[in-house]
């Protein structure tokens, strides 16, 4: 079977965030993000904000991406628009 794949995006199945300190207007921080592994459908990051310097973890997150078809989540009329955005990156 030579047809293309169906298809596909990338939505969030779950997002867990825990808060560890302040973190004031004005303050800068680096945020780290993780790619855990790669299971099927599922892909699993895990991030980190923290200050400038790395000593002070201000929030800790996980979380859990599922690739779906788009005709599952879009009705015909927003895939359609989403299908032709994808093939203008493309070019």
């Amino acid at each position: 079977n030579d047809a293309p794949p169906p298809p596909t995006i990338v939505v969030t199945a779950n997002l867990a965030v825990d808060f560890r300190a302040p973190f004031r207007e004005g303050s800068e921080a680096v945020v780290r993000v993780y790619h855990d592994g790669t299971e099927g459908r599922k892909i699993y990051f895990s991030a980190v904000l923290e200050s400038l310097d790395g000593r002070v973890v201000f929030a800790e997150a996980k979380s859990l991406f599922v690739r779906v078809r788009l005709e599952s989540v879009m009705g015909k009329k927003e895939k359609k628009g989403v299908e032709e955005d994808m093939k203008k990156e493309k070019q």
